[in-house]
C-alpha cells in the first residue's frame, strides 16, 4: 500500500511540475510578443522554436541515455519521457498559433516566401507531434499493439527531427548541437543492442 502510494504522489509530482512548465511557456512566449509588433512576433516564433527543439531532443534520447548512460537523472529523464513529449507538443502547438498569427497579420513577405514542400513537409511534421502526443498513453498502446505503437512513434519522431534540422541552422548551435547528438546518441544505442542479440 506504501508503495502505490508513493508511487501516484511521484506520478502527481510529475504532471504537476509537466502543467507548471508549461504554463511557464506560454507566459513567456505571451510576454515575447507584448509589445504587439511584426519583429515581436517573430522573436517569439524564433524562441519558441528553438526551446520546441531543446525539449524534444531530451524526449528524441530519452531511451538511449538511460541505455548506455545509466544513472538516476537518466532514469528519471526515461520515466518522464511522456511528460517531456507533451510538453514539446505544447510549446509547438504556441509556435504554430505565433506562425498562423503571423500570416493573418503580416502576410507579406511570410505568405509569399512559403513554398509548397515547406508547408507539406512542416504539416507532416505537426501531424506527427499531436498525434504521438495524442497516443502517448496506454491505451494507445493497447489499442495499436505495441509493436504498431513503437513504429509509428520512431517513424514519427525522426520525421520531425528531419524538419527541425532543416528549421534550426548550424549558427544557433546550442541547439543544433543537442538535435544531432540526439540523433547520434539514438543510432549508438540501437547499435549496441543489435550487437547483444
Amino acid at each position: 500500500m506504501n508503495h502505490k502510494s508513493s508511487e501516484l504522489k511521484r506520478v502527481k509530482q510529475n504532471w504537476a511540475l509537466l502543467l507548471l512548465l508549461g504554463a511557464g511557456l506560454t507566459i513567456l512566449y505571451g510576454a515575447l510578443i507584448m509589445p504587439g509588433s511584426e519583429d515581436a512576433l517573430r522573436r517569439m516564433i524564433r524562441i519558441s522554436g528553438r526551446i520546441s527543439a531543446l525539449v524534444f531532443s531530451l524526449a528524441f534520447a530519452a531511451s538511449s541515455l538511460l541505455r548506455l548512460f545509466p544513472s538516476q537523472a537518466t532514469f528519471w529523464l526515461r520515466t518522464n519521457r511522456r511528460q517531456v513529449g507533451l510538453l514539446f507538443a505544447w510549446s509547438q502547438l504556441l509556435h504554430l498559433l505565433g506562425l498562423v498569427a503571423l500570416g493573418q497579420w503580416y502576410p507579406d513577405p511570410f505568405l509569399i516566401q512559403l513554398s509548397a514542400v515547406a508547408l507539406a513537409g512542416g504539416g507532416l511534421a505537426y501531424f506527427f507531434t499531436f498525434a504521438l502526443a495524442a497516443t502517448s498513453n496506454d491505451r494507445a498502446v493497447s489499442w495499436l499493439g505495441h509493436s504498431r505503437w513503437q513504429r509509428f512513434h520512431q517513424i514519427g519522431s525522426w520525421w520531425i527531427w528531419i524538419i527541425l534540422v532543416q528549421t534550426i541552422t548550424v549558427a544557433v548551435w546550442f541547439v543544433w548541437v543537442p538535435l544531432f547528438g540526439a540523433a547520434f546518441l539514438r543510432v549508438q544505442s540501437a547499435s549496441r543492442a543489435r550487437r547483444k542479440r
